[in-house]
């Protein structure tokens, strides 16, 4: 049953397109005689008067039909006129006057200007002008201090132009300079094992120092016991054996 309907629905649409060719053939055949028939001379004679001659495509096929088009009206076209000569122009002098020179006064500088902008800083003063100015309790003080340093064992000391130094063989004990009014001493023990480890091992290991400001005579007594105990400490670590103990 489903065979026969392909096969009626097969022929129905083979009759359709055998019916639609052959319409189509026969307006082709139809367009061509009309073209011939009616464009046999007009053509010619369209093409002999300048008329220009349009395509007419139909409609459906597309097949090109020549139709002829509406001559296009020429407009006349005015002479050309003459550009008019250039008019001359007198050129005037026009004398300009110049402006009035306003000097203006030269700034005046402020007397304290200089001085903010070249404000020279205070030189540091040395050991030696320190002490000068330092009143005569602290230079009694200062004095007492100096002699308890020139009577330890053994020691060498070395002042320069802003502190003094004492040296118990070739470590530093003891620093000594005055700051600002204030007589400052950095003392440092010395210890005989970190010594020792730092001449085995290569691998020095420093003590910080201890500072003593001494303004008043209560502030000299620690500072004194302190450096003789550092003087003591560097003897034996150099390997002497310092006389006091003996």
């Amino acid at each position: 049953m489903d065979d026969k309907i392909i096969s009626i629905v097969v022929i129905v649409l083979v009759f359709v397109m055998v019916c639609f060719l052959v319409m189509c053939a026969v307006e082709i055949i139809l367009g061509i005689r009309e073209r011939k028939s009616d464009n046999s001379e007009p053509a010619n004679n369209n093409q002999q008067n300048g008329i220009p001659v349009q395509p007419m495509f139909i409609p459906f096929y597309g097949m090109p039909q020549m139709q002829p088009m509406a001559p296009v009206a020429q407009q006349p076209v005015a002479p050309a006129q003459p550009e008019p000569a250039p008019a001359v122009v007198q050129q005037e002098t026009a004398v300009t006057t110049p402006a009035p020179v306003v000097e203006e006064p030269a700034p005046v500088a402020e007397e304290n200007e200089s001085e903010v902008a070249f404000e020279v800083k205070a030189e540091r003063q040395t050991l030696k002008q320190a002490y000068a100015e330092l009143p005569a309790t602290k230079k009694k003080l200062y004095d007492k201090l100096m002699n308890e340093i020139v009577n330890l064992e053994k020691v060498r000391c070395k002042e320069s132009m802003y502190a003094y130094t004492v040296m118990q063989g070739q470590s530093t004990i003891a620093r000594v300079k005055i700051n600002r009014g204030i007589i400052v001493m950095d003392c440092t023990i010395v210890n005989a094992e970190l010594k020792a480890y730092g001449k085995e091992t290569g691998n020095k290991v420093k003590t910080k120092p201890t500072r003593f400001k001494i303004q008043e005579n209560d502030d000299l007594a620690p500072a004194i016991f302190t450096l003789k105990v550092a003087n003591n400490t560097a003897l034996e670590a150099r390997g002497v054996k310092p006389e006091a103990n003996a």
